[in-house]
């Protein structure tokens, strides 16, 4: 996959994360920083993987399986 089209899925993902989480998002070269109430995250692009970084507070610890179901479902769907 290109480095463009990785970068489009990700910010779909940013999108739909600060919708359904209201978390905020925002780029930095090749990686979109997510921070919210009790969690900081970070989705790392480059040309062979893309990373995903995840930290939970204890208060947000029980979104821990929704939140990763989110993330692998739409990496599933739109990074191949």
């Amino acid at each position: 996959m290109e480095m463009d089209e990785l970068r489009q899925a990700a910010q779909e993902l940013a999108q739909q994360l600060e919708r359904d989480h209201g978390v905020k998002a925002h780029w930095k070269a090749n990686s979109v920083h997510i921070k919210g109430a009790g969690i900081t995250g970070r989705l790392i692009l480059d040309e062979e993987e893309v990373a995903v970084r995840v930290e939970l507070s204890l208060l947000a610890a029980p979104f821990r399986t929704v939140l990763r179901r989110e993330v692998e479902q739409h990496l599933d769907e739109y990074v191949r």
